[in-house]
């Protein structure tokens, strides 16, 4: 099973799940992608592997 991350708690939740289980805030970004893991951290933001649900191939993608 896959799992994606809350951005505002960090908890893995299903990716089948709208909302994260721990805090309730929304899972999808701008109703396209989903956090999956962690893969940077700077100064002033934090940098995350995703998937972009917004293409028939949900393909990953890096969002910050």
């Amino acid at each position: 099973m896959s799992n994606c991350l809350c951005l505002d708690c960090d908890r893995s939740n299903s990716i089948t799940t709208k909302f994260c289980t721990q805090c309730g805030a929304k899972l999808q970004i701008q109703e396209r992608y989903r956090a999956l893991k962690a893969i940077g951290q700077g100064g002033f933001c934090k940098t995350f592997l995703a998937q972009d649900e917004g293409k028939p191939s949900k393909p990953h993608c890096v969002i910050k």
